[in-house]
């Protein structure tokens, strides 16, 4: 890939962590959890089975999460998981 576009792309990544650095780590551990359960496509059902958690507790936190993170569309989500190296698969 051609270095020159490469490098605005990791600026930007690296720009947007240091922006919402705090924000990410206000999430407790469980939140963390979650947010990585669902950025690898687990519904909230799947989530509370894998976490043995009830579904509304899920719900609770993926609340929590979209509050703290500012979150209002799916490409918001894989924001935070580029920047913080969450994986995706």
């Amino acid at each position: 890939m051609n270095d020159s576009i490469e490098e605005p792309i990791k600026e930007e990544e690296i720009v947007f962590r240091k922006e919402n650095e705090e924000r990410y780590k206000s999430l407790t551990c469980k939140e963390k959890e979650v947010f990585e359960l669902v950025i690898k496509g687990n519904s909230t059902k799947q989530i509370s089975e894998i976490l043995f958690i009830a579904s509304h507790t899920v719900s609770t936190h993926r609340k929590r999460i979209k509050e703290k993170l500012e979150l209002f569309s799916s490409s918001d989500w894989f924001k935070y998981a580029i920047a913080f190296e969450i994986p995706v698969f």
